[in-house]
């Protein structure tokens, strides 16, 4: 009896040895094949279709992200920095990718628009993490702060990737500077708009001009699933003077979503 437990241990203990002497190449394959059995995970309201493929003689994994976003959007670098943010937070993350940038192996992801034309590229390598990690120590006392202090962690993060990108500047003149979620579970949007809008603002039916035009945005229809998926309210955009004087506030309420 002792004789076979110690067999079993042997067996049990080669195994572990196989493991853990598998090569790059090896790895690189396992990773690519688990990303992609797994890629339905990856789909969103935003991301259509996602695929890996291995490059050996480069040390290379390349990624694709195919979008519904139009190639001319309006807000593609917006959504194109909060798609580089996510995904690298993702690599340092996962176990599997983490081991293998260790081991010189570097990712390449493609953001695609509808038409197969690039939004947007990334290159993540171990120079890359490094150089990452500094910027988090720089900016560890930038940390956001949300005034709903029950918001959820998925919710917070995506908030925190908006925001570190902040001010978005738009072709109008005016720029996003910040998104927050309330306590109410109202998504606040805060608009800096030029000097001259401000007399715009205050003619009479301006406020119902700002809401339609905000619902025909193309995006809007994206932003709305996202709404609804996580329970929020109602949708505020307030534009403000460059001292942060409220001007005028557009409400979108749960018709207004629908």
């Amino acid at each position: 009896m002792q004789k076979k437990s110690v067999v079993i241990l042997l067996v049990i203990a080669f195994q572990f040895l196989l493991i853990g002497c598998k090569s790059t190449p090896q790895k690189v394959q396992e990773f690519v094949n688990s990303y992609n059995s797994s890629s339905s995970l990856f789909r969103n309201e935003i991301i259509t279709y996602t695929k890996a493929e291995a490059f050996f003689e480069e040390n290379k994994i390349e990624i694709t992200y195919l979008t519904n976003l139009d190639s001319n959007g309006k807000n593609n670098g917006i959504y194109a920095k909060t798609f580089e943010k996510i995904f690298l937070e993702m690599l340092q993350k996962e176990a599997s990718s983490r081991e293998l940038l260790e081991e010189g192996v570097s990712f390449k992801m493609f953001f695609l628009a509808n038409d197969y034309v690039v939004i947007s590229d990334l290159v993540v390598d171990k120079n890359t993490i490094n150089e990452q990690s500094k910027q988090k120590t720089v900016n560890s006392e930038k940390e956001f702060v949300s005034s709903n202090s029950n918001i959820d962690s998925s919710v917070k993060s995506m908030l925190e990737l908006l925001n570190e990108n902040m001010p978005i500047k738009n072709d109008d003149g005016s720029k996003l500077v910040r998104v927050d979620l309330t306590e109410n579970n109202e998504l606040v949007y805060k608009v800096e708009v030029p000097k001259e809008f401000g007399e715009i603002l205050k003619a009479e039916g301006a406020n119902d001009l700002l809401k339609e035009s905000i619902l025909r945005a193309n995006n809007f229809k994206r932003i709305s699933n996202i709404v609804r998926r996580y329970n929020i309210t109602s949708i505020k955009y307030d534009y403000i003077d460059a001292k942060g004087k409220v001007l005028e506030s557009v409400v979108l309420n749960q018709k207004d979503l629908r």
